[in-house]
């Protein structure tokens, strides 16, 4: 990876992460965050770079599958083959909690744009809600036919949308829990 202003790579790790490392380079509030098998990379987005702090987290015990900040860039959110979504404290890498409740690994992670919510999406077919400041689980969003691997939530953060590799994306209401919409015209998976 390379800044956006130069196109220099600013950071290059050689760690190989075996299912329960992930870099996470912060700076200051403006920072990108990749995890790949090998050779994780990380670039700052702001203009003007920084001095960086690599943080290596050991806290899944299987892949790390994805990533989100909050709005206020404070926490982390990742998710694992684990089962579990891991809320990290972004400036001093201290694990807040950790989210336990889907029956098989996590795919995918949101966080809300108001910060209070996280959604995950798993291979157990489920999305579910929680309560980012307590870890409570709010509700679970039931109706794919295969993995989700995508979650993301809508600018207003009242509704969630979910992939599936059922060639689905569902939209769910937040408030009700119901389904909203079915996006189905696509040929492969989303």
């Amino acid at each position: 990876m390379k800044n956006q202003g130069g196109g220099r790579i600013i950071m290059k790790s050689s760690i190989r992460h075996l299912f329960s490392m992930a870099v996470l380079l912060l700076l200051a509030g403006c920072a990108e965050v990749a995890v790949q098998e090998e050779t994780p990379l990380v670039l700052p987005t702001g203009a003007e770079l920084r001095t960086p702090q690599l943080v290596v987290q050991t806290g899944h015990s299987k892949e790390i599958t994805s990533l989100a900040f909050s709005p206020d860039g404070k926490v982390l959110a990742s998710s694992s083959g684990d089962e579990t979504v891991t809320l990290w404290h972004s400036a001093t890498g201290k694990e807040l909690r950790s989210l336990s409740g889907h029956s098989r690994g996590v795919a995918a992670v949101a966080i809300s744009p108001d910060g209070t919510l996280v959604a995950s999406g798993s291979w157990d077919e489920t999305v579910k809600l929680w309560h980012l400041p307590t870890g409570q689980e709010l509700r679970t969003f039931r109706g794919h036919a295969g993995w989700v691997v995508a979650v993301a939530f809508s600018p207003d953060g009242r509704l969630i949308a979910s992939g599936s590799k059922d060639g689905t994306v569902k939209l769910w209401n937040i408030a009700t829990g119901g389904e909203v919409r079915t996006l189905d015209n696509h040929a492969q998976s989303v």
